[in-house]
Parts: C-alpha cells; structure tokens; sequence
C-alpha cells in the first residue's frame, strides 16, 4: 500500500504543477510521505534556488545522502537530481548542479541533474524574433529556442550568445524571411567550447555564418562545457 501511495504522491505533484506540494508541504513533509529504498529518498519541489518553500537548495545539507534523488517541476519542465558528494561549481542561470543554500560552494556535495523532460502541455517550442544587431542570453532555463535574425536593416550583423551547455540543452538561430547579414553565435564564457564538424572553437569561441538569406545553424549540448553545432543552411567559420 504505502508503494502505491507514494508513487501517485509523486505522480500528482509533477502532473498537477506540485501546487499542493509548494503550499501546503515542506521537504520534512514530503520525506515522511515517500517510501525509501534502502537508505535513499526521493524528494519533489516547485523550484530549483531561492532557499524559499519548495526550492531544492533549501534542503539542509545534513539531512541528505548519498544517492538520494529529487524531482523539481518548474513551468513546462521537470528536472531530475541526484546527490553526489563531490564538490561542482553551481553557475546561474545553468541548471546542471545545484547547491544547498548552507553550502553554497558545494563542499559537503552537490545536487547533479540527471535528467530533463518536458511536460510538453501545449507541444509547443518557444520562437523568438529579435530586433537587435546584440542579443544576450535567451531564457537559460529553457530546454530548446528557436531563434530568427529579424533586424529591420538587411545585411548588418547580429550577434547572439548560447547559454551555459548543458546535456539536452538546444539552440537554433537563423536569418528570418528575407533578411540577411551575418549571424555570430558565441559560447557564453571561458570554459565553453562549440564543436563544428569535429573541430572544438577556442575557450569561449564563437562561430559566424557568411551573411547570406537563409543562414541557420542549430547546437545542442551534449555536456556542460560542450555544443555540438549542426549547420542547417549557408557557410559558417569557427573561431
């Protein structure tokens, strides 16, 4: 009995966006309600920082161990964890490794995502039109964004910037209909590499198409140093 009820517990906290969780439960809560296995737990949350109710950084660091696991359910997308007792740097805006709020240099351990899935409500993938030659970081927490150069003034050059990688994580830019102009795509800091056709950029290196209409190119994560770049349409330079 107790099996069943804490898998439809944790069931009706992801699909139900957790709302009875984030108001009328605490983690202490919530670790009374789901069944362990062995010495390990699982954990449900609303939110990934903050220290606030519901925040996976919340948890005491003492009250956690190796091998638990937690799910955290924030707008369209849930994010999967588990504990490791290694020290990792937690990055804003990256989702990949998340801090207690009582250790926030990670030293007794880190929360390590695992896994991301969408709840897909709608199936919908976020699109964005810019209208500016210097565009930063688009919603980091977002799994995929496609986004279209849509400057008034054909020809001139746009730049964007990917987010922190991450496995999973993907990016498209392109020149909207009739538009042209070069599109620099650059990785967001040092540390950050872009693989074009094998060969990896310079440390936070950048990549630039020739300027021509239909320009595109799409990067997916597949580490938190690392975007694997397709070239979807035009001629492209890795720097």
């Amino acid at each position: 009995m107790k099996t069943k009820f804490t898998k439809l517990f944790i069931t009706l906290c992801l699909v139900l966006s957790l709302t009875a969780c984030a108001t009328t439960t605490s983690y202490r809560d919530l670790e009374q309600q789901v069944e362990r296995s062995g010495a390990n737990v699982v954990r449900a949350f609303t939110a990934l920082t903050g220290g606030g109710s519901g925040a996976l950084d919340k948890i005491p660091t003492a009250s956690i161990l190796a091998g638990d696991m937690a799910m955290v359910s924030v707008g369209n997308v849930i994010y999967f964890y588990q504990w490791n007792e290694v020290q990792q740097t937690q990055v804003a805006g990256d989702p990949t490794y998340i801090c207690p709020s009582d250790d926030t240099d990670c030293s007794d351990g880190t929360w390590y995502l695992v896994d991301i899935r969408g709840k897909n409500l709608d199936g919908l993938t976020p699109t964005v039109l810019t209208t500016s030659t210097t565009n930063g970081v688009e919603s980091p927490e977002k799994l995929s964004i496609y986004t279209f150069n849509n400057y008034a003034t054909a020809g001139t050059a746009v730049t964007y910037a990917l987010p922190t990688a991450g496995l999973g994580k993907q990016r498209c830019y392109g020149n909207y209909t009739a538009k042209t102009g070069t599109i620099r795509v650059d990785a967001s800091a040092a540390g950050q590499y872009i693989d074009m056709d094998g060969t990896q950029s310079a440390n936070g290196g950048y990549v630039i198409s020739g300027g021509a209409l239909g320009d595109k190119a799409c990067f997916v994560g597949v580490s938190t140093t690392v975007w694997i770049m397709y070239t979807q349409h035009g001629t492209w330079t890795l720097h």
